[in-house]
């Protein structure tokens, strides 16, 4: 390429090098990553999150066991609480005149399951007695009563129909 400076009348030579083809003179530097790059950082992230995948399971476990631990400690003061209201810890069977109504039953209001304890009445069977809603009392579940890590926390059925929720404490 040539051009000419007007106040002097010289002539300069621009030249492009040679060593470059052409296609690659008017081409701006890549900037991205390349694929091995892209791997590597995919099997370093895959890595960490396989070394943190079991800090986070043991850390659910240790709160499912602190839980444990507070249904436990809310079961003792409940008891505890219905001695200091009646004078007496509530009975195994008996108390009632079908006798057949747990201590768990009898310490509901303690464990602030009271709207739970008013639906039940105490004068009918454990097995036959219903919510409001015409389901099974005795399928009902009490949370303080299931360990969190119970890996059975499900009602158990008869011929379709829920009978029972067991508890664990």
């Amino acid at each position: 390429f040539f051009f000419t400076d007007t106040a002097t009348t010289e002539f300069y030579t621009l030249s492009l090098p040679d060593a470059l083809p052409i296609s690659s003179r008017n081409r701006r530097p890549l900037r991205g990553f390349t694929l091995v790059e892209l791997l590597v950082v995919i099997t370093i992230i895959g890595i960490l999150i396989a070394l943190l995948l079991p800090a986070v399971q043991a850390a659910r476990e240790a709160a499912r066991r602190a839980q444990c631990n507070n249904n436990l400690k809310q079961i003792g003061l409940a008891m505890h609480n219905f001695e200091n209201t009646y004078r007496e810890y509530p009975a195994s069977l008996g108390r009632f005149p079908n006798g057949n109504w747990s201590a768990q039953a009898q310490i509901l209001p303690f464990l602030e399951q009271a709207n739970v304890h008013e639906q039940i009445d105490f004068d009918q069977q454990y097995n036959t007695a219903v919510t409001p809603d015409g389901s099974p009392l005795s399928a009902l579940r009490i949370e303080s009563y299931l360990c969190p890590s119970e890996p059975n926390d499900k009602v158990r059925m008869s011929s379709g129909v829920a009978v029972h929720y067991p508890i664990n404490y």
